[in-house]
């Protein structure tokens, strides 16, 4: 069987309708190809505005998703109950990613906390939202700034570190739950850039994504 799996599409209430459009056809093409749909996670953005609200901004493109999808939960819709946090196929392992940021990048944390904090900002509305957002807007800012007199920003080393992980085999020596065996292909989201090796994929963040055909070959693709 051949998947499309894409991941971190963020929908929030302002999304613009240049990009709903897109999805839409995208899920239109998925449709029309018969094939089943994989999504990592960050589908919704719950961290930067009201639920509802971002249901209410989306819906037609939500009533236009595949009937054959596998949802996945990510670290900005964790809440999401019609969501999964790992999903399996032969030799596929599906997570959103997080999993593997927290337990390289953020040693000063446990998963469970992490996902704590997850859940009460899924949870934080319109108004702790916004403040969010431009918090956020400083950090990228203050990020350029380090990239000036750095090879690479603090981002890139952060998921450089993940990207090695994946190619080093060194996944079954973290604190996680990710059950690889040798022969076990990781594929996750989360990072927003797109990644090969011989033993995992990253789709990267819609309109990026990949494909698996019915040879097991993966391959990284954008709409």
């Amino acid at each position: 069987m051949t998947y499309f799996v894409y991941s971190d599409v963020h929908l929030t209430h302002s999304t613009s309708d240049k990009n709903l459009n897109s999805l839409i056809s995208f899920y239109n093409y998925i449709k029309e190809e018969g094939v089943t749909a994989i999504n990592l996670g960050d589908y919704f953005d719950y961290w930067r505005c009201n639920n509802f609200d971002v249901l209410s901004h989306c819906s037609e493109a939500l009533a236009m998703r595949p009937i054959h999808e596998i949802l996945l939960t990510g670290n900005h819709d964790i809440i999401n109950t019609s969501g999964v946090p790992t999903w399996a196929k032969g030799k596929f392992r599906f997570i959103h990613g997080h999993e593997l940021d927290v337990a390289i990048n953020m040693e000063y944390m446990t998963l469970e906390n992490y996902i704590a904090i997850a859940n009460k900002l899924c949870m934080s509305g319109n108004t702790i939202g916004s403040l969010a957002s431009v918090l956020w807007s400083f950090r990228t800012y203050a990020g350029l700034i380090y990239k000036i007199t750095h090879e690479k920003s603090w981002d890139e080393n952060d998921i450089q570190r993940i990207e090695d992980c994946i190619n080093l085999h060194l996944t079954n020596y973290l604190p996680t739950d990710i059950d690889m065996s040798d022969r076990s292909y990781l594929i996750f989201g989360h990072t927003h850039r797109q990644f090969k090796c011989e033993c995992g994929a990253n789709p990267g963040a819609f309109p990026d994504y990949l494909t698996i055909d019915d040879n097991d070959q993966v391959k990284l693709e954008r709409w």
